[in-house]
């Protein structure tokens, strides 16, 4: 009984013959007529809009280059500045000492240094400073004092930086090492009064 039945459900399978003419089966109707001669396959096109980001970035790089330029700029000042403060300070040494120091018709501010200092590197600043203040009623010059030891010998400088202040061709003041602006200041013009004022006593003495 189970084999006639067997028998029966064989018979009826309905078999699928493929064609051998090379046609490709397509029981949907799908049009593969392209897909048979490439290996490629089909895809849409690409619909993927890309972002320009240039517009965005010109507020920034614009910023950027401002920033840039006025930082340049300050710079620019400020080394001009240095540049002008450094050229007020006269280098002096022993050939030329007496005609820009004892003879000067104005007060001298002589600065003895060495370039190996670090002291004298932190004195620079508040010698610019100084100078400024000072608006050119005193004149600034450096001595060296390793290339000169004649003159570091005679005004017995024994450490540096030493700052001399002369007045009619005599050191009226000393300062020893670093000091502040308003300290030198302040030691310039109580000699600069008192030079005036023995200066209008020995005028009215004469009188």
């Amino acid at each position: 009984m189970f084999g006639s039945s067997r028998g029966s459900v064989d018979d009826s399978i309905t078999r699928l013959t493929l064609p051998l003419d090379g046609r490709v089966f397509n029981p949907l109707n799908v049009d593969v007529s392209d897909a048979r001669n490439s290996d490629e396959t089909k895809s849409p096109p690409n619909q993927s809009t890309g972002v320009d980001y240039k517009p965005l970035m010109r507020p920034t790089s614009t910023w950027h280059s401002q920033c840039i330029k006025c930082h340049v700029k300050r710079n620019l000042v400020e080394r001009m500045n240095a540049t002008r403060n450094t050229e007020r300070l006269l280098e002096v040494g022993k050939t030329n000492f007496e005609s820009e120091v004892l003879r000067s018709k104005q007060p001298v501010l002589v600065v003895f240094w060495a370039p190996w200092s670090k002291a004298c590197r932190v004195l620079q600043p508040v010698l610019n400073e100084v100078m400024r203040a000072s608006s050119g009623g005193v004149k600034f010059v450096k001595i060296n004092s390793d290339e000169n030891p004649d003159l570091s010998l005679w005004y017995e400088i024994l450490s540096i930086p030493v700052l001399l202040y002369f007045v009619n061709g005599v050191a009226r003041a000393r300062i020893t090492g670093t000091a502040s602006k308003e300290a030198i200041l302040a030691r310039l013009q109580s000699v600069t009064r008192n030079n005036d004022a023995s200066t209008r006593s020995e005028l009215s003495n004469e009188d």
